[in-house]
């Protein structure tokens, strides 16, 4: 449509925001208020997505959209309003001829012109809340349809996110988790008289060769109820990360320890995902030591990082 054009109703401008323009012929355009579309209403159609006006003369040759049960019907009741009006028409032609010779010719034909315009204003009327009533019909349930499908990918799309979400703030809990365990040791089997941390201290100063002293140990920790004939564990925090990783690389000192530590096992402190992982990948080295038969598989390596090693049988 071009930026101004000539309303068909009322001989206007008419401009691109206030106005329809035929989809078949785009010869016929019209404004919104003078298509008798209500402003609620043209605000709503504005706002669609497919939706279309055809003028009156493209309605008369409307059979072409038969596929489309809604367009029948318009087309149906348009052609009987077309019908009456040539009937009328004719009738009033009739009644024109029959008057034509008397005297008061002059008077009738003010009559019958007035007659006429009442029957062309009736018909407009008539085909334009038909044809409102029907567009504004079809349009609504394309709109509706619309709806519906944006409705749906939104839930969808919220869904998606949330579970999204989830999975980030569960990846964000395990690794802060995993974080402020990495400096901690577990000590299984400790008896539970004397001074814990004095005995801790001596253990650690034999597996590093007397690198450890009390300030790289900054709190021991008894874990769980205490019962008759039950050591609990303990956690121990280490100042930082190299002096643990090396007290656990010497673990393999643990059975040159005196009677007294002779049952003690070190580990590190693990999440719940950790412990599951690492359970995972020992049942695995299992199986494949018991497939080998010559070599022996073991999981080595810091949490998170572990992998299973192949070393070689040591025969007695």
């Amino acid at each position: 449509m071009a930026g101004r054009n000539k309303c068909q109703s009322c001989n206007g401008n008419a401009t691109l925001k206030d106005s329809l323009q035929c989809k078949l012929c785009s010869s016929v355009t019209m404004h919104w208020k003078c298509s008798g579309v209500t402003e609620p209403t043209t605000k709503e159609l504005l706002q669609a997505v497919n939706f279309v006006w055809i003028c009156k003369n493209c309605l008369e040759h409307i059979d072409m959209f038969r596929s489309n049960k809604q367009l029948s019907e318009l087309t149906e009741e348009i052609r009987k309003l077309q019908e009456s009006n040539v009937s009328l028409s004719n009738q009033v032609k009739i009644v024109q001829n029959k008057l034509d010779s008397r005297d008061d010719n002059e008077s009738i034909d003010d009559r019958i012109v007035v007659l006429q315009e009442n029957l062309k204003k009736s018909y407009a009327d008539t085909l334009k809340d038909v044809v409102t009533t029907n567009v504004v019909k079809l349009n609504d349930e394309v709109i509706n349809d619309c709806f519906q499908a944006l409705k749906k990918e939104m839930i969808e799309t919220k869904e998606a996110v949330s579970v999204e979400f989830k999975n980030v703030q569960k990846t964000l809990v395990e690794a802060s988790e995993a974080k402020e365990k990495e400096r901690n040791i577990m000590l299984f089997r400790l008896s539970e008289h004397g001074d814990d941390k004095k005995r801790i201290i001596q253990i650690f100063k034999h597996l590093t060769d007397d690198a450890v002293n009390d300030k790289d140990v900054i709190k021991i920790l008894r874990l769980g109820k205490k019962k008759e004939n039950s050591n609990r564990p303990l956690l121990i925090k280490m100042d930082n990360i190299k002096i643990k990783a090396l007290i656990m690389s010497n673990l393999s000192r643990l059975k040159l320890l005196n009677n007294e530590f002779g049952n003690i096992s070190l580990s590190h402190d693990l999440t719940k995902d950790q412990r599951i992982e690492l359970k995972s990948l020992v049942d695995e080295a299992r199986k494949q030591e018991a497939a080998s038969g010559d070599f022996l598989f073991r999981v080595r390596g810091p949490p998170g990082r572990w992998k299973i090693m192949k070393l070689p049988m040591v025969k007695k």
